[in-house]
């Protein structure tokens, strides 16, 4: 069983694990590329201002959190396509689902964007191109690969004129859709913008203006199906992956946190109302809250605090509330005696009252954030923690 999530964060620790295991595949798999070579493109990723393009990054990861395969992309925003830069599955995972799941996924966020399609160069399968029968077996397995999913050659350019070190490359399509298209113009500027910010130590500029000069027509023709001719097409699938959900963790238990009292504004209809906002939009997983120990607490809140607001609250009877009607100067050496004057000393307004379940409702809370963390910090791109009571009254020690 693997999972498929895309890296936003380059810092968060998670990621970096997961980036450092892509470089040592990408290394593997492609011996041409260096290790000095790999630190650039994730060094590229992690500012998408710097290029003309933004790098996307898949990793397909085991139950254990190890990579099995990545995929690497590239989004021009400008132009709006992809261009697939890498893509490689562990070499013990090999030929598992592993490459087709990143593909596919890759086909889901360019459908996302509304982009045109997905472009990426593949060695050619023609004898007269690749002579080396070794070799055109391997391009062909890519290529029949790709066909599964509508992705062919385009044909009828000087695309494949060899570049600067020899090297001749198809341009291989795929649109959003079987009979999806590709408008000459569109085209132009593409072909370009590969040539230009992918392919630039290879090709001159007067090889650019060639190629680009070679795209007539209204509409670019695309090879028919040579190895895949009877196979069914694979739709896109029209879902939001689970990774790109926001996390969604809820205080189940925020009802015992209910003060009735005239001009108290807090209240339980809140979550219920949030919740019934959230439902319409889809884009939320709900997840369950963990338990945190205090010893999390009191990373962020002062001990005393701690202890007195357990303890004000166990000494709640029945339906008691405490409001905070004198308000000592705060002194760490000096703390109240008294309870009813440690309430002032701790609460910073009159709108925190407390009762026996305030505290049980607050420390609920706590978890409920913590889990939220926990989840942005295991490479979730963003997490939301619905709790009563709120918490933006906290402060360390109050």
């Amino acid at each position: 069983m693997i999972a498929i999530r895309r890296i936003y964060d380059h810092n968060n620790p998670v990621n970096k694990l997961a980036l450092a295991q892509c470089k040592e595949i990408l290394v593997a798999q492609f011996p041409y590329l260096t290790p000095e070579e790999a630190d650039e493109i994730f060094l590229a990723a992690k500012n998408p201002l710097a290029t003309h393009f933004r790098y996307v990054i898949l990793v397909a990861e085991a139950r254990n959190k190890k990579v099995v395969g990545l995929v690497i992309a590239s989004y021009f925003p400008k132009e709006r396509f992809y261009f697939l830069d890498y893509i490689a599955a562990h070499q013990h995972r090999s030929g598992g689902g592993v490459g087709g799941a990143l593909y596919e996924r890759l086909r889901e966020e360019a459908a996302a964007s509304d982009a045109i399609g997905i472009f990426f160069d593949c060695l050619p399968d023609e004898p007269e191109l690749c002579p080396d029968e070794k070799e055109r077996k391997q391009n062909i397995a890519r290529l029949r690969f790709y066909e599964r999913y509508g992705a062919r050659p385009i044909e009828g350019t000087l695309y494949e004129l060899p570049r600067n070190d020899q090297s001749v490359f198809h341009l291989v399509f795929e649109g959003p859709g079987e009979k999806a298209e590709l408008k000459a113009s569109d085209g132009r500027k593409i072909i370009r913008a590969i040539l230009e910010h992918k392919q630039s130590g290879k090709c001159s500029a007067e090889y650019i203006k060639k190629v680009v000069e070679s795209v007539k027509g209204n509409t670019l023709m695309l090879r028919k199906k040579q190895h895949f001719r009877k196979e069914k097409y694979i739709e896109i699938k029209k879902i939001i992956p689970a990774d790109k959900k926001i996390g969604l963790v809820v205080n189940e238990g925020h009802i015992i946190h209910h003060v009735k009292d005239k001009g108290y504004l807090e209240s339980p209809v809140r979550v219920k109302s949030i919740l019934k906002e959230l439902d319409k939009v889809k884009i939320f997983e709900k997840a369950p809250a963990k338990s945190y120990p205090d010893s999390w607490v009191e990373e962020v809140h002062y001990k005393e605090f701690i202890n007195f607001l357990k303890n004000v609250c166990a000494a709640a009877k029945d339906d008691a509330i405490f409001y905070p009607e004198i308000f000592p100067k705060r002194y760490s050496e000096r703390i109240p005696l008294r309870p009813e004057h440690q309430i002032g000393y701790y609460c910073i307004d009159s709108t925190t009252p407390l009762h026996a379940n305030a505290y049980k409702a607050s420390r609920a809370a706590v978890n409920c954030a913590l889990t939220a963390a926990d989840q942005v910090l295991n490479g979730r791109q963003m997490a939301y923690a619905l709790v009563r009571p709120p918490g933006h009254h906290e402060i360390g020690r109050a």
